[in-house]
């Protein structure tokens, strides 16, 4: 069942696959052949489901509870398929909150609902291919963090998350930019933003095309030479990790200056400091440890800086994205979990998801709980908890979605079920009286 609709049998293919079929089945302000508006859920992945003649997403949820319960590990979910409104709004709810994304299209609006801001990333790639003229994005389940962009605007605020952010997709600002401080006409100005690419080291990638273009437009004598020698200097050092400076708060002559300044430290003297500080420092030298017990250690790390050392220094390497400084000045503070003087889990609340060693989320329940005593709103996957201690404490956590996650748990003890059973919530009693090893008494 995996990877298809139970109802409609539609796959769920990987984004591109999907986004290029899509190209030729629906056009914005148009119907599908099915007659409904294109609806997708994305999971943590990235992996697009197409909800569309599933009837949308909440009946794709019911469609496809086994597919969520068996390789998602999300509790909780509704069984029957004629729900009633409050069970759609919580099944959705628990969608977003264990790391999906939900999308829908209509008439040149593009939505996009996530639990965190990481899961907008995960939609960069719809928008450059689907070129939407709004997007709507929606942050949290309380409706308290929704903005509406234009296609530029959305660039612009959440662009630099995706690898996919190149030449052909800043061009529309960078025009539009070009033809208002200049008041040229968009043919001379996209002719003239494409010579200054030449000079950016990262070619297509144009990550410094914009501050190029910014220069040129601020000063009649910029120099097109001068800037190409900076700036492969300036990003070979950063690609090196020898400077970590934002380029846009430089024009170009102190940026020259800058590096000039910097060139023996940079070459020399810091490598050799930051050597010395991976090797041999403690733990406190990095963060806090905020727990050390039973052969675990909870570490947080604040700085950016740090966080990308310590990747290092604790072997874990590449494993994780935040080794790179841009990705950990995302994801700071980082909970690091060490089990025994390893790496073994890494949590971030950017986007509550707790990694285990080979940057999957985890599976294990007991890093669960150690991280839970230093981090009690933690949102732990209550169907994988099987011990009956664990599920006895969590039985009484303050968050009624965690009690709901237990009452439905079928490793949970029948004496914390009968617990349950008095629970002042009464989608907890519910959870516990579709339990499968409820007594019948209760």
């Amino acid at each position: 069942m995996q990877g298809f609709c139970a109802a409609c049998k539609s796959p769920a293919v990987h984004l591109y696959n999907n986004m290029a079929k899509k190209k030729q089945d629906v056009d914005f302000g148009e119907r599908n052949p099915v007659g409904d508006w294109p609806q997708y859920w994305i999971d943590p992945s990235g992996k697009v489901y197409d909800a569309t003649s599933c009837g949308g997403h909440d009946m794709w949820i019911a469609e496809n509870r086994d597919l969520l319960l068996e390789k998602y590990k999300i509790p909780g979910l509704t069984e029957d398929l004629i729900l009633d409104e409050p069970d759609f709004a919580i099944d959705e709810m628990r969608m977003l909150s264990n790391g999906w994304v939900q999308v829908g299209l209509y008439k040149g609006e593009m939505s996009v609902h996530t639990g965190t801001r990481d899961g907008v990333r995960r939609c960069l790639d719809l928008m450059f291919e689907l070129k939407p003229k709004i997007i709507s994005v929606e942050i949290g389940n309380d409706s308290s963090d929704y903005n509406t962009y234009t296609q530029e605007e959305f660039l612009d605020k959440y662009g630099s998350l995706s690898k996919q952010a190149d030449l052909e997709t800043r061009m529309p600002s960078l025009i539009q930019q070009h033809v208002s401080r200049r008041q040229s006409t968009p043919q001379a100005a996209e002719a003239e933003i494409r010579a200054l690419n030449t000079i950016d080291p990262t070619g297509d990638k144009a990550s410094y095309t914009p501050w190029i273009l910014n220069q040129a437009l601020k000063d009649p004598s910029f120099n097109v030479d001068i800037a190409k020698t900076v700036l492969t200097d300036f990003h070979d050092k950063q690609s090196r990790k020898l400077i970590n400076v934002d380029i846009n708060q430089y024009d170009l002559n102190s940026l020259k200056s800058l590096l000039t300044e910097h060139e023996e430290d940079v070459s020399g003297k810091e490598v050799e400091r930051e050597q010395k500080q991976e090797l041999g420092v403690t733990l406190e030298d990095y963060g806090k440890i905020l727990l050390n017990e039973g052969g675990y250690i909870v570490l947080r790390i604040d700085d950016p800086k740090k966080i990308t050392r310590f990747c290092k220094a604790s072997g874990t390497g590449t494993t994780y994205c935040i080794h790179e400084m841009g990705y950990a000045e995302t994801y700071a503070p980082v909970w690091f979990i060490l089990q025994n003087g390893s790496v073994v889990g890494v949590y971030s609340d950017e986007d509550e998801i707790l990694s285990d060693r080979q940057n999957q989320k985890s599976t294990n329940e007991e890093h669960y709980m150690v991280l839970k005593k230093v981090l009690p709103k933690i949102n732990i996957p209550i169907s994988i908890i099987k011990s009956p201690a664990a599920l006895q404490e969590l039985a009484r956590d303050k968050d009624v979605d965690v009690r709901w996650g237990v009452a439905e748990n079928p490793n949970t003890p029948t004496e914390t079920l009968q617990e349950l059973a008095r629970d002042k919530d009464w989608y907890v009693r519910w959870g516990v009286a579709r339990n499968p090893n409820t007594l019948m008494e209760m």
